[in-house]
């Protein structure tokens, strides 16, 4: 996020994101302060992407997050955020987040707020349509929007090493 504030002070037409934040390492109100302050900062060019992460579980375990309620931590923390872009004063009450009027200043530059999501092989059938999910998927590829980023590329050129392909946004 440092670096993506950094872009939005030293450039002026320039539309920019991170390739993808993992929501479920980060508190929503955290999370929605820091994309609302970017956006404001670039007025309005500020484009986020969120999603789940890759399927890695010991990442996850480092990171004090079940793996397995990483899907249901990201829907519910896009909730969240919507609420506090778009709300004055935010209570709520959720299965892994709870705010007593919380209030996150400055609101996204944007309006409607901006939104991205990074897409993933396989939605959990349990996740609502709006939600954004993402992951570098290793079980279940997509046939189609496949791309591998410069980095991953390099990554894979190394003796031994295997990068997972990774789904484009839809």
């Amino acid at each position: 996020m440092t670096t993506l504030a950094a872009v939005a002070a030293r450039t002026q037409t320039l539309k920019f994101g991170p390739s993808v934040i993992v929501l479920p390492y980060r508190t929503p109100v955290v999370a929605a302060k820091e994309m609302a302050t970017l956006d404001w900062l670039s007025r309005g060019r500020f484009f986020p992407a969120v999603g789940v992460g890759v399927e890695l579980p010991r990442e996850f375990d480092a990171s004090g997050v079940p793996f397995k309620e990483r899907g249901r931590r990201t829907d519910e923390a896009i909730h969240v955020i919507r609420l506090l872009w778009t709300q004055d004063e935010v209570s709520f009450q959720g299965e892994f987040y709870k705010l007593d009027r919380v209030t996150i200043f400055p609101k996204p530059w944007q309006t409607p707020p901006p939104s991205g999501s990074a897409a993933r092989a396989r939605r959990p059938s349990s996740a609502p349509r709006e939600s954004a999910t993402a992951g570098c998927p290793r079980s279940s590829r997509p046939r189609s929007s496949v791309w591998e980023s410069t980095a991953c590329r390099s990554w894979r050129s190394r003796p031994g090493a295997r990068c997972p392909k990774t789904t484009s946004a839809r």
